[in-house]
Parts: C-alpha cells; structure tokens; sequence
C-alpha cells in the first residue's frame, strides 16, 4: 500500500468499493457452483449481504464527493476565484 494513503482521500476509497463489490459479483457466481458442485445457499447469501453493504458504503461515498465538488463550484462562483484542479 502506497504511503500517502489517508482517511481524506475519497477517490481511493471510492476504488476500493468498486473492487470489494466485484469480488462479491464474482464470488457469488463461483458460489452458485458448477454442475457437479451443489450450490452452497448460506455462502451465496453471505456474499449477497456483504454486496449490498458495500453498495451502501459506495452510494454515501459518491453522495460526499459529489457534495464537496458541488459546494466548491458554488464557493468559485461566488468568490470569483480561479478554479481549482483537484487531483
């Protein structure tokens, strides 16, 4: 893990739901089980509860990152400063 990884990063954080809820889609689909497999009903579950919680964690994530960029075009517009290039 890079070093300058923080709490303030969202972006980061945003990334690494998206990968969590892959894994689950993923998971979910090797835990349906293949022909000869039988289907393990309580894992798939599990993997379904931890997909629609991590979908939760990305929708407030979006709904912040969205928030602070819509009140720094709004602070830009009413300051009439520059903008600002966040990376």
């Amino acid at each position: 893990m890079a070093t300058n990884n923080t709490w303030t990063n969202l972006n980061n954080d945003g990334r690494r739901l998206e990968r969590i809820i892959k894994l689950c889609e993923t998971n979910i689909i090797k835990a349906m089980g293949v022909e000869p497999l039988p289907t393990d009903h309580d894992l798939v579950l599990a993997y379904i509860d931890r997909l629609v919680k991590a979908t939760t964690q990305k929708t407030h994530v979006v709904d912040l990152v969205l928030g602070i960029s819509h009140l720094r075009k709004v602070a830009e517009k009413q300051l009439d400063q520059p903008k600002v290039m966040l990376r």
